[in-house]
């Protein structure tokens, strides 16, 4: 070789040799060294050499070598007749390194591949400083390779594929000594395969059985448990578990004796049968092998009694104060409720000693019903009496009692409503407004003064009335004979609808009788948007263009203004635009309580065969954006007629089909015609 040949050695002194390539696996390095010593050591000097190490292109690259000697570079054309392929060959593997890559073989993550062997051999040189390293998921374990290497021998390095994650991996093997001061790069490389393991799915985290009567089982309700992995799950327990454990049972094909197999469910029955009144709750938990643990529902439901009536009555007592002996008290009201939820079986209702009471109850009063028991007292002698309202029922508890008691006298003074009333009426009021403010006027008849013991709001909706401090009369009030009081009421209804209430006046007189009060709280106005229609279709010709126009009517259905602040198309190819006819302005605009606009809608198709968008309308009423359906679609290209040939453009008089018609019937007359003249 000449001294032009610059063959770029990487080190010549090092091949890497394992499961290598069949291209250089059959090379000679050690027998490329003496090829090399013999005819290309005197032109480019050792190949040990650092400064040749830096310059080298034929490592493992015969072609190289082979170029050079072909095309005579430097005079290499001498080793045409002297270098065989297979010596060359040799020398470019005595110049190279090991492969620049190993491949591993599949393995399952967690778990370590079978071992790779690869060979260090030295030409003349020995090796010193030897470090392997790897890098990633692949590990140097085992092997012959210290720190030094004699010339013209041999060591080993293993190296296992252990992978932590599944796909594709890859990593370096990096092998740096004496000989290559840049050091030797190994690509390692193999495919990480999943390790089978059951998943465990449930198809509710929760579920809730609601209300249900004490110790009465509920509906069964299930849970769905699926194996969403890729290995048989196993469960190792099927329980219920915490406070109220014992009010849920469970059953259902879900065991603890059979496996799951991949893509396999079961189910888990429960029923809910509760203890006690209350909140009840407990954690269905299914243990077992699988990877993402164990699997939890949480359960909960709401023991309650059974319907049952309840009666509840107000005030729970009465004091009809002083009554002159042989006359009979203004009424005063008592309210019977029924709290519970079932029908009320009224069996009695009765009043003792000089008390009576009048009432429109009948003989049943349904879940959340109410009726008013009026009772007056008509004392029979002087002095302190007593007595009860008794209500006798089906419910718990019965019978009911309210305590009366009242004074008979000889004389006493009586208190009256000015001018007399028995109601108040409040109309409607906004729900959590204010309304305007009653008074009723309260007289001293005498004789003497009256001191007033008390102003009670009673009732199922005492709480939406109240009496306002501006009143004259109150508690403690001495009222003298003949003169007035004033009290003044408010309402503020808590809810919609009808909202009742009474007020009772107690004092050492003759009392008034029961005011009945009463309300109807109304929901605050509100606008209503209400659309015409939900959804438009449009068609065109199979030609195309745009469609007819199709309207969409827009009411305000509500109580307060609408106001409409956007109108669009979600799509471009329908276009909206106020209709021709009490056509909707541009937005924003607004509608009153019970007006109406309308805008309208048609489709260009374009190129498209068919189309689909909405119309928002966006507004202050709820719900808003409102919306409407918009489907286009293009005719088919077939013959729309009704089969006939036709070549008048559509117009009858040219149709040769009424023409043929027409003679047929004119000639079937003429010969009717004939036939009967010939009989004749």
């Amino acid at each position: 070789m000449t001294p032009r040949l610059n063959p770029l050695p990487l080190a010549a002194a090092l091949c890497l040799m394992s499961t290598v390539p069949s291209v250089w696996a059959a090379a000679n390095p050690v027998r490329g060294g003496t090829l090399y010593d013999t005819n290309c050591m005197a032109c480019h000097g050792p190949a040990e050499s650092p400064t040749n190490a830096r310059s080298l292109n034929t490592r493992n690259t015969p072609s190289v070598l082979q170029s050079a000697i072909t095309a005579n570079r430097g005079g290499m054309g001498v080793f045409s007749s002297t270098l065989s392929a297979a010596d060359q060959a040799d020398i470019a593997a005595f110049l190279g390194n090991a492969p620049t890559a190993l491949s591993f073989a599949s393995t399952p993550v967690g778990s370590s591949s079978a071992k790779q062997t690869l060979t260090v051999r030295t030409g003349r040189v020995a090796l010193s400083n030897i470090t392997v390293s790897t890098s990633a998921e692949f590990t140097r374990q085992g092997g012959t390779c210290g720190s030094t290497l004699a010339a013209n021998s041999a060591c080993t390095v293993d190296v296992l594929f252990q992978p932590t994650q599944a796909g594709q991996r890859s990593g370096t093997l990096s092998l740096v000594h004496s000989g290559i001061p840049d050091g030797v790069s190994v690509g390692l490389s193999g495919t990480a395969t999943a390790v089978a393991v059951p998943t465990l799915t449930l198809n509710a985290t929760s579920l809730d059985f609601g209300n249900q009567t004490l110790n009465q089982s509920s509906a069964s309700r299930s849970v769905t448990a699926s194996n969403s992995g890729t290995a048989a799950l196993s469960f190792s327990s099927l329980a219920v578990s915490g406070a109220a454990a014992a009010d849920y049972t469970t059953a259902g094909t879900c065991s603890t004796s059979v496996a799951l197999q991949p893509a396999q469910s079961c189910t888990v029955e429960l029923t809910f049968r509760p203890s006690a009144v209350g909140s009840r709750s407990a954690t269905l938990q299914l243990a077992s092998n699988a990877s993402n643990g164990t699997g939890s529902v949480a359960l909960s439901g709401n023991g309650q009694q059974a319907p049952a009536p309840v009666v509840s009555l107000s005030p729970s007592s009465l004091d009809f104060g002083n009554q002159v002996v042989g006359t009979s008290s203004a009424n005063r009201n008592i309210t019977l409720s029924n709290t519970g939820n079932a029908a009320l079986s009224i069996t009695g209702i009765a009043a003792s000693g000089a008390f009576g009471v009048n009432h429109a109850c009948g003989s049943s009063l349904p879940a959340g019903g109410s009726c008013t028991l009026q009772v007056s007292f008509t004392p029979t002698g002087a002095g302190a009496a007593s007595g009860a309202i008794t209500v006798t029922s089906d419910a718990a508890g019965s019978p009911q009692r309210v305590s009366l008691s009242g004074t008979g006298t000889l004389s006493s003074p009586t208190l009256v409503w000015s001018p007399a009333t028995t109601s108040l009426a409040f109309g409607e009021a906004t729900v959590g407004a204010a309304s305007a403010m009653k008074t009723l006027t309260l007289s001293n008849q005498g004789p003497g003064d009256a001191t007033l013991a008390s102003l009670a709001l009673s009732g199922t909706h005492a709480s939406d009335y109240r009496v306002d401090a501006s009143s004259t009369c109150a508690q403690g009030l001495a009222l003298p004979a003949n003169s007035t009081c004033t009290v003044k009421l408010s309402f503020t209804p808590s809810a919609a609808g009808a909202r009742d209430a009474a007020l009772t006046v107690s004092s050492n007189g003759s009392n008034p009788g029961t005011i009945a009060l009463g309300g109807t709280g109304v929901a605050a106005a509100a606008p209503k948007l209400m659309l015409s229609t939900s959804s438009l279709s449009f068609s065109v010709p199979a030609t195309g263009g745009t469609s007819a126009a199709q309207t969409v009517t827009l009411s305000n259905s509500g109580n307060a203004a609408l106001n409409i602040s956007a109108y669009s198309s979600s799509n471009a190819a329908f276009s909206v635009s106020p209709g021709s006819s009490n056509g909707c302005a541009a937005a924003p605009l607004t509608l009153a309580p019970a007006a109406t606009c309308t805008l309208q809608v048609t489709w260009a198709s374009g190129n498209a065969e068919q189309a689909s968008g909405t119309l928002q309308i966006s507004s202050n009423a709820a719900g808003s954006p409102a919306a409407v359906t918009l489907n286009g679609q293009r005719e088919s290209a077939t013959n729309q007629g009704g089969g006939g040939c036709t070549v008048g453009g559509g117009e009858a008089r040219f149709d040769p089909l009424l023409w043929g018609m027409t003679l047929l019937a004119g000639l079937l007359l003429w010969h009717r015609r004939k036939a009967q003249g010939g009989q004749a």
